[in-house]
């Protein structure tokens, strides 16, 4: 069988996620000290994650799951990432998984915090299966003003 076949989407299931590989996830301008926000654009509250949907290539199993920000060139770097002394030197992203289609849902309802070497663990995905990731984030009241631009990553183990 073919090597798992991620993809994010929009709600709609038939609007990827892709911006060059940059965080497709648009919060607007956010004010410092401000908690819990989402991304402006509705249809990416929460957004999809499928593994080979609609099974077109009849994909392996994508096991353990890791979910995480990182820079735009796949790095460490930037307040987003590294944070700030007032949030502890924690990213500003955080996420969770609650909602799937096929899959058991991981109906997690509390909030992790992601990037760097911090990461969201999920449940595992045959092909065809769907997660509903939510991911917000908190600007901490340090912060300096910056463009938060950074990639959505999931690293992942497929079936032997």
């Amino acid at each position: 069988m073919p090597d798992p076949f991620i993809e994010f989407y929009e709600q709609d299931d038939t609007t990827l996620l892709t911006n060059s590989g940059v965080n497709p996830l648009d919060f607007g301008t956010i004010a410092v000290g401000s908690s819990d926000n989402e991304p402006i654009d509705s249809n990416q509250i929460p957004f999809h994650l499928w593994n080979d949907i609609g099974a077109v290539l009849g994909a392996d199993t994508a096991i353990n799951m890791r979910f995480l920000m990182k820079d735009t060139l796949g790095g460490d770097t930037g307040q987003f990432i590294i944070g700030t002394a007032a949030n502890g030197n924690n990213p500003f992203y955080k996420a969770r998984s609650f909602g799937s289609s096929g899959a058991p849902d991981d109906n997690q309802t509390a909030f992790t915090i992601i990037g760097g070497s911090q990461f969201l663990s999920i449940g595992n995905m045959a092909s065809n299966q769907r997660r509903d990731i939510h991911v917000q984030i908190d600007i901490p009241i340090d912060a300096t003003n910056e463009i938060g631009v950074n990639r959505l990553l999931l690293t992942f183990d497929s079936t032997p």
